[in-house]
């Protein structure tokens, strides 16, 4: 196969892919900064090709769709946290572990971005034998067909990937071909493409030395409900979910209108590089100093001209009346260029987003960075997306686990199910921070919020008992350093005599001791029967603390008679 057959992979032979994965292959070109041509071809439609040749060099400074997209794609700013309920999968989710290693969420950014440009984007997940740990690789959409269930639309259970393979020195298109569509008789080819797009031969022993279908398919679950079970080593992410695999024309008005947003500001460079200086004329009068040249079209005569520059004009011969004089600008650059960046502003409402969230950060109508998008509105975009996002992240760890457990480098299997992820919100300023607090303590005064609501607010993705626990910590840390400076303040002479606080720390333990004894009495007549909510738990160990008795909310948390979990 030659160099050109490499840069010119085929096409599906169905219609549909093959229009799918044109459109998506010019989504890709707008984020990958490859567009020139497609916005050659906008302004050609726009001026027309003998008005093109007078517009000068196109100008590709100001991207709108790669901008929205990548304003948009903001749920993996910062790594998420991936926590299992079973415990035991710190080797995989740890600072340190195989998944951090493997460097995924930082990929994970350009994930969603293709993922809202291109409207899918797919991460294939292989254990790599080298680097003993699992490794991922972006898919693009253009380069997938694919079926699914008709009651699971989204999920695939065959995927097609077009791939160049090197083999026996030659290289070829092949399709990557894995199906789990009958669970029964799950297969993996690897099909050389033929001239027309359609399934050549079967290479698949050619490449990965064996057969690696049926009974011996490499990518199956290993624990509980699903053991033994074939599954893709594909996860498929979708900007949005609908009753089909692919959706690959959405926003397809945004890309259009990119295109001439860009097409306008060339005419603008245009206006403003020939046409933003008095044009000058004259009226029976000739150009000294005109320089003969050779053109395709005969002899022609010139003289360099600028803004800048004199140019000497003569009345030609019997001449009677000559006139030299001249026209304002025939554009207003200043007005163009607002009326540019209105119609660039209109367009983000194609994306969803509220005109009120579109922001400019720049006095210059000409900076690339002119328009951006506020902070709430990417909030509104991280609670928009998260929703597609979660399910397949969870069940990509869950993939990267089994591929870990099938290749037995772990000293225990890792869980398979039982994954959550928290996704790090978007910061807050300092003037958000503060309205925050005093909503927070309004509500609160109110009786109308809690403080375990208040914390679930401030830290998104705790759980109501996670909220309690971390608020009796904090308050038994805060009443364990206030004892620890009233004793050192007394240590000191600081504080009242150092007998008296003996005296009621002797009064303290004695009434402790007396509380303790009732407990044991208490315990011995009515054992425990099972683990108490802990929700009371924390709500009794508050109370304490709110009436200054710390040891007693000591004691409620090491009391025999409540079974209180480590957290």
């Amino acid at each position: 196969m030659t160099p050109d057959q490499y840069l010119v992979p085929p096409v599906p032979v169905e219609p549909a892919d093959a229009q799918r994965w044109q459109e998506s292959r010019r989504r890709r070109r707008l984020l990958e900064g490859m567009w020139g041509i497609d916005l050659e071809h906008r302004i050609r439609l726009h001026f027309g090709i003998v008005r093109r040749m007078i517009l000068g060099p196109k100008s590709k400074s100001r991207n709108l769709y790669r901008r929205l997209v990548t304003e948009l794609s903001v749920l993996y700013r910062t790594p998420p946290k991936v926590t299992n309920r079973y415990g035991g999968a710190d080797v995989l989710l740890g600072p340190d572990g195989m998944v951090a290693r493997a460097g995924l969420w930082p990929q994970m950014r350009s994930v969603q971005t293709y993922a809202l440009g291109v409207r899918e984007e797919a991460v294939r997940v292989e254990f790599d034998p080298i680097t003993r740990r699992p490794a991922y690789r972006q898919v693009h959409a253009d380069n997938l067909v694919g079926r699914s269930r008709a009651l699971d639309p989204g999920v695939p259970v065959e995927l097609r990937e077009l791939r160049w393979y090197e083999v026996e020195g030659r290289g070829r298109w092949c399709f990557d071909v894995l199906s789990i569509e009958d669970m029964d008789r799950p297969y993996y080819r690897i099909e050389e493409v033929r001239g027309d797009g359609r399934e050549g031969a079967d290479i698949t022993r050619l490449v990965l030395g064996r057969d690696v279908s049926g009974e011996a398919y490499p990518y199956r679950w290993t624990q509980g409900e699903r053991r033994g079970e074939p599954f893709l080593p594909y996860v498929l992410y979708h900007a949005d979910i609908g009753s089909q695999l692919f959706d690959p024309f959405a926003w397809i008005e945004l890309a259009d209108a990119a295109l001439d947003v860009a097409a306008a500001w060339t005419w603008w460079g245009h206006l403003l590089f020939k046409a933003s200086w008095p044009q000058r004329y004259g009226i029976d009068v000739y150009v000294e100093g005109m320089i003969p040249e050779e053109t395709d079209g005969g002899l022609r005569t010139e003289v360099p001209a600028d803004a800048s520059s004199l140019i000497h004009l003569r009345a030609r011969s019997g001449a009677v009346n000559p006139q030299v004089g001249q026209w304002q600008p025939s554009a207003d650059i200043l007005n163009t260029a607002q009326a540019i960046g209105l119609f660039e502003r209109g367009c983000s409402d194609i994306a969803g987003i509220d005109a009120a969230h579109i922001v400019r950060e720049s006095s210059d109508a000409w900076s690339g960075a002119a328009l951006s998008i506020s902070r709430d509105g990417k909030r509104e975009a991280q609670s928009l997306y998260q929703p597609q996002f979660e399910p397949r992240d969870i069940e990509l760890m869950e993939k990267s686990a089994a591929l870990v457990n099938l290749a037995e480098v772990t000293a225990s299997p890792l869980p398979e199910e039982g994954y959550r992820i928290i996704y790090a919100p978007i910061g807050l300023n300092y003037q958000e921070l503060e309205s925050r607090r005093k909503h927070h303590t309004e509500l609160i005064q109110q009786g109308r919020m809690t403080l375990a609501e208040a914390w679930q607010e401030e830290h998104p993705g705790t759980t109501p008992d996670e909220a309690r626990a971390a608020l009796v910590e904090a308050r038994l840390e805060s009443a364990e350093l206030d004892r620890a400076t009233q004793a050192e303040a007394v240590r000191r002479g600081l504080a009242p005599a150092q007998a008296e606080a003996e005296a009621e720390g002797e009064q303290e333990s004695e009434q402790g001791d007396e509380g303790e004894e009732e407990e044991d009495e208490m315990g011995d007549e009515d054992e425990p029967t099972g683990e108490v909510d802990m929700a009371i738990v924390h709500e009794m160990v508050l109370d304490a603390l709110d009436d200054g008795d710390v040891d007693a909310a000591k004691r409620i948390l090491k009391g025999r008679n409540y079974a209180v979990s480590s957290t």
